[in-house]
């Protein structure tokens, strides 16, 4: 339900950029000398600019479904929020019906807000801003 919501609502597919151990043996990849990134398309997303008027940066509210999360996460909890520490950014600009003409930037995560009923998370509201 909250998925077709989130779809209802200008769902978008969005890029984000996560940080990915590059290095195949585990000791280069527990102590982080060597990282690389992909992209990981996500969708649907809710888009909201949340740019104030004279603020020289673009700033958006990207709402995700837990389940979205979940999906490519390969589960709730932990395992969400593991996947989430990784992301680096968000890919502007977003896909809007099959693509854009415009040159792409990092826009950098400022805050990850989970939502919550009790212990079981529903959304998740990723503020990135660049």
């Amino acid at each position: 339900m909250i998925i077709a919501s989130l779809r209802s609502l200008g769902g978008r597919e969005v890029r984000l950029r996560v940080a990915t151990p590059a290095g195949s043996d585990a000791t280069s990849a527990s102590i982080g000398t060597s990282v690389s990134c992909q992209d990981v398309s996500l969708s649907p997303v809710m888009v909201r600019a949340v740019s104030k008027p004279g603020d020289d940066e673009l700033r958006f509210d990207l709402t995700i479904a837990a389940r979205t999360i979940a999906d490519y996460a390969g589960g709730f909890g932990e395992a969400a929020q593991q996947f989430l520490d990784t992301v680096v950014g968000a890919v502007y600009p977003f896909v809007y019906f099959g693509g854009t003409s415009e040159s792409e930037r990092l826009l950098r995560v400022e805050h990850v807000e989970r939502l919550a009923f009790g212990i079981a998370e529903y959304l998740y509201v990723l503020t990135v801003a660049g």
